[in-house]
């Protein structure tokens, strides 16, 4: 099993959500992101990141980070 950490926006509150995720691999974790979106239209987008690297966004968390970390942000759903 693999640990994967979400971070969500929230139009109720003024900082993400954090909350983590324990599924067997990326294409899991890519649709329970997409269910949290789904779930509230407050959620405005959802970001996943394993072991302290972005895999993907979805939503307002889609954008890629700028600077050096733009090669990091690309979706790894391999």
């Amino acid at each position: 099993m693999r640990h994967f950490h979400l971070v969500v926006d929230d139009d109720r509150y003024a900082v993400p959500q954090m909350r983590f995720l324990v599924v067997g691999d990326v294409m899991r974790a890519l649709r329970a992101a997409d269910r949290l979106i789904d779930e509230s239209s407050h959620h405005r987008g959802v970001e996943v990141s394993e072991n302290g690297r972005r895999l993907f966004g979805l939503g307002s968390r889609a954008t890629p980070p700028r600077g050096g970390e733009a090669a990091a942000a690309q979706p790894l759903l391999a």
